[in-house]
C-alpha cells in the first residue's frame, strides 16, 4: 500500500508539473500574441510558415514583373480576379448585391490584353512554321 501511495505522489507531483508549464506556456504565447514583432520574430525562430512567406514573396514578383515589363500580360492579375468572382457568385448566405465593381473592368482588360498577346504568340508561332516548312523544302 505505501508503494502504491508514492506513486500516486510521484504521479500528482508530475500533473503538477506539467499544469505549470501549461499555464507558464500559455501566459509566455499570450505575451508574445500581443506584440506584432514579437509575434514575427517568434515564428522566425520557429522556422514555421516559410515556405509560404516564400510562395508569398514569389508570387508577388511574379505579378510585378507582369505588370512592369513592357509588352507584358497581366496573367495573374487575371487570375486573381477571375478567383475573386468565382468566390463572390459561389457565395450563397451573405451576398452582397453588387460586388467587384472595383475590379470588373480592368478583369475584362486583363482578359482582353491576354488574348491578343497569345493570338500574337499564336500568329509568330503559325509564321515560324510557315517559314521552317519552306525552308525544308
Amino acid at each position: 500500500m505505501k508503494n502504491f501511495l508514492r506513486l500516486v505522489k510521484r504521479v500528482w507531483r508530475r500533473v503538477g508539473d506539467m499544469r505549470f508549464v501549461s499555464i507558464l506556456q500559455v501566459a509566455i504565447l499570450r505575451f508574445i500574441a500581443s506584440f506584432s514583432l514579437l509575434t514575427a520574430l517568434y515564428y522566425y525562430f520557429r522556422r514555421v510558415y516559410h515556405l509560404e512567406q516564400r510562395g508569398d514573396l514569389l508570387g508577388r514578383i511574379d505579378r510585378l514583373d507582369d505588370t512592369c515589363i513592357e509588352g507584358g500580360t497581366p496573367f495573374y492579375q487575371l487570375v486573381r480576379n477571375v478567383h475573386s468572382l468565382e468566390r463572390g457568385l459561389c457565395v450563397k448566405e451573405g451576398r452582397r448585391p453588387v460586388f467587384a465593381e472595383g475590379y470588373i473592368l480592368s478583369t475584362v482588360m486583363d482578359l482582353g490584353q491576354v488574348i491578343k498577346y497569345q493570338d500574337a504568340e499564336q500568329a509568330i508561332a503559325r509564321e515560324s512554321m510557315i517559314a521552317l516548312s519552306l525552308i525544308h523544302i
